[in-house]
């Protein structure tokens, strides 16, 4: 982005932003969750938005991506930032420092983790703090996930790990996704639940520019009644991937899928059923949807959006019993939306192991590479 076409109140801006980040030691991408940043510098970085918002024509992500380039962080210094599943404190030779067993070692050294302890995407649990994969292993989640659930007595996992990173113990995401989610049980537990609210996410892979390919589960009681909302924020719909679709003459860009249902407190008898596509419009706001939003958290979501209906279901007496049966047909392809109303199986398992490798081969065409443009 050459400065000559950047408007001067958001250059000195951009300046601002950039010089505190250095004094920090923070990089541009904990500012979007607000993490580990003085309120100093997250003033200073909503002003830079504000501006941003002014020019139309200038788009946010590209702001962030120069900001990036103009912010020099200190090796020397501890960057703490968040991974995927864990906050991590950076700095040359923290491992060693830290705990001096390792010193004589090198990062990509294998180092075996115990059957006992907590394991991750990104880490795995050693004494007071977290040991960080290796980024190449880390990138293959599925390959992870294999690997922990081999983990046992008579299985030793020994795996690489990197010496400029160590992870911080309460920051990790698993509570967060409800790691131990327990498929239909969960609509038992809602039953027994006194509370007036319940939150899941499931999914855990993502890609460039901070889209995940996960799926939201939020459970709101009024009235007597539980309103279930999940929204599917990259829904598949085959080899040739988009993130466009259309519905009618309409084009609807950077879309989800969404339902709503009213079902009563045995979540046995459903009221009223819809599902429908939404849309974000922007490059920009589909990212922040995936970045920073969360279902809920609803109200931010219905401004940035427009919401298209594929079907309506209206039962004043609640004769619609089978409504996970339709759920699960409108997110079609969708592993945790069967889980959630049938449980585990192998053709779950099956659909997850496809999902993810058909994604990543989508994500890569032309046609999604230019719709990533901005």
């Amino acid at each position: 982005m050459p400065t000559d076409e950047v408007p001067p109140d958001l250059l000195e801006q951009m300046g601002t932003v950039a010089s505190l980040c250095e004094e920090e030691n923070i990089r541009v991408k904990s500012l979007s969750f607000g993490n580990f940043a003085s309120e100093e510098l997250m003033e200073e970085y909503e002003s830079l938005k504000s501006i941003v918002a002014d020019h139309e024509a200038i788009s946010r992500v590209k702001v962030e991506r120069e900001l990036a380039k103009q912010i020099e962080i200190d090796e020397t210094r501890e960057c703490r930032y968040y991974l995927w599943d864990i906050a991590v404190a950076q700095k040359r030779g923290i491992l060693k420092e830290t705990y001096p067993e390792f010193t004589g070692g090198n990062s990509g050294d294998l180092i075996e983790v115990s059957p006992e302890a907590d394991m991750n995407k990104n880490s795995f649990e050693y004494k007071n703090h977290y040991l960080i994969l290796c980024s190449r292993l880390s990138q293959n989640y599925r390959l992870v996930g294999k690997l922990n659930q081999a983990r046992a007595e008579a299985v030793n996992l020994a795996v690489p790990i990197t010496y400029s990173k160590i992870g911080l113990p309460d920051t990790t995401r698993q509570s967060k996704l409800a790691a131990h989610w327990r498929g239909p049980e969960t609509l038992q537990e809602l039953q027994d639940r006194s509370g007036h609210e319940f939150f899941i996410q499931k999914g855990t892979e993502s890609y460039d520019h901070g889209l995940q390919d996960r799926t939201e589960f939020y459970f709101e009681k009024r009235d007597g009644k539980w309103h279930l909302q999940i929204e599917e924020l990259m829904p598949r719909t085959g080899i040739r991937h988009s993130l466009h679709t259309s519905l009618a003459d309409e084009m609807l860009k950077y879309y989800t899928r969404y339902l709503h249902a009213i079902v009563d407190e045995e979540c046995e008898r459903c009221f009223h059923l819809d599902g429908a596509l939404r849309s974000y419009g922007t490059l920009d706001d589909f990212i922040d949807r995936h970045v920073n939003r969360e279902l809920r958290n609803p109200n931010p979501l219905k401004r940035m959006s427009k919401r298209r209906k594929l079907f309506k279901i209206d039962s004043p007496e609640g004769a619609l019993s089978d409504f996970g049966e339709v759920a699960g047909l409108f997110f079609r392809n969708n592993p945790h939306v069967l889980r959630f109303f049938e449980g585990d199986s192998e053709w779950a398992e099956e659909l997850e192991e496809k999902r993810a490798s058909l994604l990543e081969f989508g994500l890569s065409t032309d046609r999604v590479q230019d719709q990533l443009k901005v």
